[in-house]
């Protein structure tokens, strides 16, 4: 008998995720993830793209890319805002010994910049693709 029940949702689903270290050991993670449908996830990638491009009318630098008028540090610091930003909004926890909370998604991407896509690749792949893991 099928255990599919169509209309019923969880509100998160965790995934293992593997990424490699700069050393190429590996690890895993296991991360909660918001749950999304895959139209709902659609709609949330159409508000983070219009999001970005509202900020880059109004911020010209950040949309080309031209970091003469900013420093190196201003520029890293704007771009894991946004990925911090965005990790908020499609994570719910993980089993790191830190408190899961924006300081510490913080110190994950600028500490692991490699586990920041592998988070964000588990994500698609399990929500739009129905695949788990990376």
């Amino acid at each position: 008998m099928a255990k599919v029940i169509l209309g019923s949702r969880p509100d998160t689903v965790s995934l293992k995720v593997k990424f490699e270290h700069l050393d190429g050991t590996k690890d895993v993670i296991r991360i909660d993830y918001i749950y999304r449908t895959r139209r709902e996830f659609a709609e949330f990638i159409d508000a983070n793209i219009a999001q970005a491009r509202t900020q880059s009318e109004q911020n010209p630098v950040i949309a080309t890319g031209d970091v003469g008028e900013i420093s190196q540090v201003q520029w890293i610091d704007k771009l894991d805002s946004n990925r911090a930003d965005y990790l908020m909004q499609i994570m719910q926890g993980w089993d790191l010994p830190q408190t899961f909370d924006r300081s510490n998604v913080l110190l994950l991407i600028d500490e692991y910049p490699q586990v920041v896509e592998a988070i964000t690749q588990a994500y698609r792949q399990a929500i739009s693709e129905g695949r788990s893991g990376n």
